[in-house]
């Protein structure tokens, strides 16, 4: 039996696979699976943005979910036997019923105008669940994993529910109120300028907020309000709806999704 004595020389193999393996390790350091970075987002529940109200002394918020969205490719045509899924809108609508969707301006939009002005939109970067009930001031946080470089210009978030408390003027009484705003499914969402790249840091912040820029109680038409026994006033989808739907009308105006003030 033989053995071969290497004196000061590496065989041209070895050599290769060294090689080889100084290359691999200078190249891109991002493998399949591996993010490009990290977005650690904060949600805060900003209560009145503007100015005190006499009608709401608090405002509860649950929030079910937060997306990073990207914008999308244009397209040049589209398939005219899509059917939009109400249960299920493309980003920059929510609430989606009778034949219609809220957009994120305001707007209520027809279900074949949602699907044209969504076609080549924004797409959905990373999403997660954030299954938090805040009240005014209280914040919430997630991390979310960014997998696609480029750039990340819109964020939205998703609610659950929407409770107002206050007190409200009822035929010349002032009588205290419980709101529960029709909100589930409804999203909110805003601009941002966040790039995934390889000179861009890895773990990146945002800092968001979720304010009412109005007083969304006053001039309310209370003119078939149901009292309670106790001299309240219970507002949800089935004790006076009618008021409900004025609150959801208006929530969809006036709550509002913004980076936090630095």
């Amino acid at each position: 039996m033989t053995s071969r004595i290497f004196s000061g020389r590496l065989p041209f193999a070895l050599i290769g696979v060294a090689a080889l393996a100084i290359v691999s390790s200078a190249g891109c350091a991002f493998t399949d699976g591996e993010p490009w970075g990290w977005v650690d987002v904060s949600v805060q529940n900003a209560g009145l943005t503007d100015s005190p109200s006499p009608h709401i002394e608090a405002i509860t918020l649950e929030v079910t979910s937060i997306r990073l969205l990207s914008e999308g490719g244009a397209t040049t045509s589209s398939d005219s036997s899509e059917e939009l899924d109400p249960a299920n809108p493309p980003p920059g609508f929510s609430l989606c019923h009778g034949g219609h969707c809220h957009a994120d301006d305001g707007r209520l939009v027809p279900y074949d105008e949602v699907l044209q002005e969504s076609a080549g939109g924004p797409q959905v970067v990373s999403a997660r669940p954030l299954d938090a009930t805040l009240d005014t001031d209280d914040s919430a946080q997630e991390r979310l994993k960014v997998t696609r470089r480029g750039a990340v210009t819109q964020v939205e978030v998703e609610l659950g529910a929407l409770e107002l408390q206050g007190a409200l003027t009822h035929e010349g009484q002032t009588r205290a109120y419980r709101a529960n705003v029709p909100v589930r499914g409804l999203r909110l969402s805003s601009p941002i300028d966040l790039q995934f790249d390889a000179s861009s840091p890895f773990e990146q912040w945002l800092d968001l907020r979720i304010g009412l820029n109005e007083d969304i109680v006053e001039g309310l038409d209370l003119s078939e309000t149901e009292v309670e026994e106790d001299g309240t006033v219970r507002i949800t989808n089935t004790r006076n709806r009618a008021i409900a739907e004025q609150l959801l009308e208006r929530v969809a105006q006036h709550l509002a999704l913004t980076p936090s003030p630095s």
